[in-house]
């Protein structure tokens, strides 16, 4: 499996990358993939300590600053999204679940739908943000990117890339929803 060790920079860098572009989301796939990029070089001018304030959860920077990273490829059906992701209420659980379910509900405000047209520019520059869970480290908590989890499913791919944290005694990262 492919597993390359990377530091919490990069981690947070693809955090703040990925919540500036959710405002490009409508954005056509050229301009979309050139804001990216813009911003991407932006991000890699600034220090780490200009970087992590930049991060306004305290608690998440505390989490991505302690946890080991790695890159990996992750399967998207060991990957359970964040508890009622964009305040829907029926969005718990592993990612094929949630894919299924919005299909059925047709839920045509739902961010997903919209990020299905960047599928190929998010997939491989904006992996999904882990974190191992308790009780298995090959069953995944998405910590950022639900909503492109879900799109890639839709858009028919199984796996996708990853920055997997592993992280011990963090009791955000050790409640109630990590049985789900």
């Amino acid at each position: 499996m492919l597993s390359h060790s990377c530091g919490s920079r990069e981690v947070i860098e693809s955090f703040l990358l990925a919540n500036q572009m959710k405002q490009f989301a409508s954005d056509n796939q050229i301009g979309f993939r050139a804001k990216l990029a813009a911003k991407r070089d932006a991000l890699r001018t600034l220090s780490a300590t200009d970087v992590n304030l930049m991060m306004t959860d305290a608690q998440r920077l505390m989490r991505y600053l302690s946890a080991e990273w790695q890159l990996k490829i992750v399967e998207l059906a060991s990957c359970s999204v964040w508890p009622k992701m964009g305040q829907k209420p029926w969005a718990v659980g592993p990612v094929p679940r949630v894919a299924a379910e919005l299909v059925a509900k047709d839920d045509k405000d739902e961010k997903a739908w919209d990020i299905l047209n960047h599928v190929r520019s998010a997939f491989a520059d904006l992996p999904l943000i882990v974190f191992e869970r308790k009780r298995s480290d090959k069953q995944f908590r998405i910590d950022e990117g639900s909503h492109r989890a879900v799109a890639f499913y839709l858009a028919g791919f199984r796996q996708a890339f990853a920055f997997v944290g592993k992280v011990r005694n963090d009791p955000d990262h050790n409640g109630e929803w990590d049985s789900q």
